[in-house]
């Protein structure tokens, strides 16, 4: 499998892994399914003939969904000049596809990211989520291109973890095989790029969401959308420095936000060259180490968009 990891798998995990690769190339996963509510939020902002007082009736059917609606359209990631009230002034100003967009992620969180045995681990991966979706959103604006997909784009980038995470305890229960947690880590992450793209699919997001969840640790090998994978992928990289975490460990041990806390204008500069030193895509995209700066400065209005979403 393409992203498989060199370390050697033990016979029980060479099973796991042998009965998952089967189950994902003959589609026989059991996926989580979108809300009525969703299906409906996403048909309406496909249509050219959409009004905002639709959208809003839609959402209105779920009321914690349209309470976390309003809370993100007031948050530092769409800079409000003044407090929005109600869900129709909130898809006046900000439009049907950005609200249709932040009511899909809510909802993606509320059916795929709860795993009982691993609530740190899927704390971490929904933080995670949040602040990679702020900065993917940053990162289009700071390039001037097309924002309306990046947020969706970085909070679904690792929406197969979590899903995974369910698969590989329920494939091991099958077999009667022994799995423990780090193993499981491992197979997550070999597979989630994956089976996050088939589930992108299924529900019938915009490809756009497939493409990049499949290929943002490998922009260059994405058919399509290469930009847009870029984004996704550095996203996932500056998520990751905001959480305190290295990029280089699959999962927060602590899901706080410490690394940049109070960052100061040296630290910021410095971890801005290894950035771009590090993570060519930067150049790419044509951004410099001030330009990664100028994302980091904005660390604090990102981890108010965490605490918003979380």
């Amino acid at each position: 499998m393409e992203g498989a990891t060199a370390r050697q798998p033990s016979s029980s995990e060479a099973v796991i892994r042998t009965l998952l690769e089967r189950k994902i190339e003959e589609g026989d996963l059991q996926l989580p399914v979108l809300s009525t509510v969703v299906t409906e939020v996403m048909e309406l902002t496909r249509s050219d003939e959409s009004s905002a007082g639709q959208l809003s009736d839609i959402i209105h059917r779920d009321q914690t969904l349209a309470g976390h609606v309003l809370r993100v359209s007031n948050s530092p990631l769409y800079l409000p000049n003044m407090p929005i009230v109600s869900l129709q002034q909130a898809i006046s100003r900000l439009g049907l596809r950005i609200i249709g967009e932040v009511a899909i992620a809510l909802s993606v969180k509320e059916i795929a990211f709860d795993v009982p045995g691993y609530e740190d681990e899927v704390k971490y991966l929904w933080r995670h989520a949040a602040a990679a979706g702020g900065f993917a959103r940053e990162i289009a604006r700071h390039l001037r291109t097309s924002v309306e997909s990046a947020l969706l784009c970085g909070l679904l980038q690792n929406v197969g973890k979590p899903v995974l995470l369910q698969l590989v305890r329920e494939t091991a229960e099958q077999l009667g095989e022994e799995v423990d947690k780090d193993t499981t880590l491992h197979i997550v992450e070999d597979y989630h790029t994956l089976v996050g793209s088939r589930m992108a699919g299924a529900w019938g997001l915009p490809e756009v969401v497939a493409t990049t969840v499949h290929f943002h640790h490998d922009p260059a090998s994405a058919p399509k959308y290469q930009d847009e994978t870029r984004i996704t992928g550095l996203s996932d990289v500056l998520a990751h420095h905001l959480l305190g975490v290295d990029p280089s460990v699959m999962y927060g041990r602590s899901p706080g936000l410490a690394l940049l806390e109070s960052p100061t204008g040296a630290a910021i500069e410095e971890l801005s060259f290894r950035l771009v030193d590090e993570h060519p895509d930067f150049a790419e995209l044509g951004m410099y180490p001030e330009d990664v700066a100028a994302l980091l400065g904005r660390a604090d209005q990102i981890r108010e968009t965490v605490e918003i979403f979380g």
